[in-house]
């Protein structure tokens, strides 16, 4: 059994009962950047049991232990500066789609307190699906994850960027 299947089966059927719903919203033969709320440690996790070919974009703080990143790393996770301005990331999570034909994983608000802490999304998912040329799809999970309960990951509609692609090129020089 590989790594996405002993955590689907450990986490999404037998300590918590994890239904994914919306998934005719989203073609999977295509790439996409998927976007969603950030309520708890296992969020990727459960999320990386149901989407193949997953980059997930991770803080860098997780990656200090070696053993650890390099497990993260061999399931497609990588590490990004909260707080910074990290072009070097942001341009690896475009390639991720573009050369590695992979979809990706972001939590744009950053953390998992952003509901009590007021925090905003960031704009780098956006910036990333424009550059990729790929849409965003949004993700709900539920807001209270508790052991033994369900838990909803809903996918929303995949939203089409319209970008003046001469725009971008330009802000990407600065």
């Amino acid at each position: 059994m590989n790594l996405r299947g002993l955590l689907d089966f450990v986490l999404c059927k037998t300590f918590f009962r994890v239904k994914f719903e919306g998934r005719e919203n989203v073609d999977f033969s295509k790439r996409y950047v998927f976007v969603a709320n950030h309520v708890s440690a296992i969020d990727a996790m459960l999320i990386y049991t149901d989407i193949q070919e997953l980059g997930i974009m991770a803080k860098a703080e997780l990656f200090k232990n070696k053993l650890f990143a390099k497990v993260l790393s061999s399931q497609g996770v990588f590490p990004i500066e909260r707080g910074k301005k990290d072009f070097g990331h942001v341009y690896h999570a475009v390639k991720i789609i573009t050369k590695h034909d992979k979809n990706l994983l972001i939590f744009p608000e950053g953390t998992r307190k952003a509901k009590s802490k007021g925090v905003k999304a960031k704009h780098g998912a956006v910036y990333i699906a424009a550059t990729a040329d790929v849409q965003i799809v949004p993700m709900h999970i539920t807001e209270k994850i508790r052991l033994f309960r369900k838990i909803r990951i809903v996918y929303g509609k995949p939203i089409e960027l319209k970008v003046d692609k001469e725009n971008l090129k330009k802000h990407k020089k600065r």
